[in-house]
């Protein structure tokens, strides 16, 4: 008898299982459902050297427009900024951040003088031109008063005054073409110098290469380089993308392209990689997925060590 009703209680529970599968199964999907995106990670700004010479407020402001970059393609915020939360945003400065200054500081002292030479080759052919047809208007006149036998006293001493004259312009206008050729070979010295720059950043840039490096065991991410608002925007944006969990994508110009660019709009394949790492997934499935990776892994390791013996 009390195995009857057993029986009979089993068919009662299945029957109305049964009857109220749907809502069964859409209450089960709803508490197995899950999204790694569901929850905001919280970040704060942590040390910023002061030889990078920029304010908290500039940096923080960056930092914001960076992950409004995400929040905006997701539909809702993936990070916040919270003073008390365990992910620092840091900038250090370096060797590299040294030399990209140095090579700034030299690109503006080439482009000045540059300029500066620019300006003193135009007024030496100004010059030029101008000693140049003084000296054709007098062997002009010279030719003229040699074909009459001679100039009267007068003009030919007005003639050896202008003469006097054009050496000394000449003289000087030799002078200022040394200066010329000083001022080019100074050219010359700052580009070769800013050439040596650009080649010990570049070595050094082979073995560093990174602008920035999320640390997820330390909970931080540490940012090389502050040169420009968009390229430090685009390396915050592609370091808080690896924090949330995005692998790199190889689009040119992707935020999550492992070359940092000025990129601020996230390309197609980040919008994509967001899509797939950010869609619902189930519980169970993510942990039975989980648990087969480790007993492969567990298995393959086992097949290695019986191999090796």
């Amino acid at each position: 008898m009390h195995r009857l009703f057993k029986l009979i209680l089993l068919a009662v529970l299945l029957g109305l299982a049964f009857a109220y599968k749907d809502q069964i199964f859409d209450k089960y999907k709803s508490l197995a459902a899950f999204s790694f995106c569901e929850k905001p990670i919280a970040y704060h700004l942590g040390s910023i050297d002061e030889q990078f010479n920029v304010d908290r407020e500039t940096v923080l402001a960056n930092v914001k427009t960076a992950a409004n970059m995400w929040a905006s393609a997701y539909g809702s915020p993936l990070f916040v900024y919270d003073e008390n939360s365990s992910l620092d945003i840091n900038l250090l400065f370096d060797e590299r951040q040294r030399l990209m200054n140095t090579i700034g500081q030299q690109e503006q002292n080439v482009q000045l003088q540059k300029f500066q030479l620019s300006e003193k080759l135009m007024q030496y052919e100004q010059d030029y031109r101008m000693i140049n047809s003084a000296i054709e208007e007098l062997n002009k006149q010279i030719e003229y008063w040699n074909d009459r036998g001679g100039a009267p006293q007068k003009v030919y001493d007005e003639l050896v005054e202008k003469q006097g004259e054009l050496n000394e312009q000449i003289s000087d206008l030799n002078e200022n073409a040394e200066n010329v050729g000083q001022t080019t070979g100074a050219v010359n010295s700052k580009i070769d110098q800013l050439n040596s720059t650009i080649e010990s950043f570049n070595n050094l840039l082979s073995t560093m290469p990174e602008e920035g490096v999320y640390i997820p065991l330390q909970s931080k991410i540490d940012i090389y380089f502050y040169d420009s608002g968009p390229r430090f925007i685009h390396t915050v944006a592609h370091e808080l993308g690896h924090a949330l969990g995005l692998q790199h994508v190889l689009a040119e110009g992707a935020i999550m392209n492992p070359i940092t660019s000025e990129a601020t709009q996230l390309a197609p394949e980040d919008l994509q990689e967001l899509t797939t790492f950010c869609a619902e997934q189930d519980k169970l499935d993510y942990l039975m997925g989980n648990f087969r990776l480790i007993w492969q892994n567990f298995l393959r390791s086992v097949d290695n060590k019986n191999t090796a013996m």
